[in-house]
């Protein structure tokens, strides 16, 4: 992820986490998916977490999900929120677009990417990124 000068949540860094000194937690449901990436675990790195929450009464499926809030709301908006190193935002303006949504037959997810952006508390600077994820095995 790659934070504009200005942004709270990324602080004006760039940002990236994989195997095999990170780990990555994910809860999946057709609804919503939440990863929490620990950094660097073996000295305590940063720790973030993304939840990527479908418009209300919907599935999360390939394609754009613009205007998303902080959590879904019943207006039938998307929810997006990212948070971690110690930040973390009340007020968001955010989008995000799911280009692969694969699970197996016994509903555990195998693999998901999608592109994001967010504002925090409705900010000009943006964090940007993308959440790429393959299970194991």
């Amino acid at each position: 992820m790659t934070s504009e000068p200005g942004d709270y949540i990324g602080a004006g860094r760039t940002w990236s986490y994989g195997p095999p000194a990170d780990t990555v937690d994910v809860t999946a449901y057709p609804n919503v998916i939440s990863f929490l990436v620990k950094g660097d675990v073996e000295h305590w790195g940063p720790w973030w977490g993304a939840d990527f929450y479908a418009p209300n009464g919907q599935v999360l499926a390939a394609g754009s999900y613009p205007d998303a809030r902080s959590h879904p709301t019943l207006e039938g908006n998307p929810g997006f929120n990212i948070s971690g190193d110690g930040r973390g935002c009340n007020g968001i303006r955010s989008s995000f677009t799911v280009h692969e949504l694969v699970w197996d037959p016994d509903g555990t997810l195998r693999r998901f990417r999608a592109d994001f952006e967010q504002r925090c508390e409705n900010t000009d600077a943006a964090l940007r990124g993308t959440w790429d994820f393959t299970a194991a095995g």
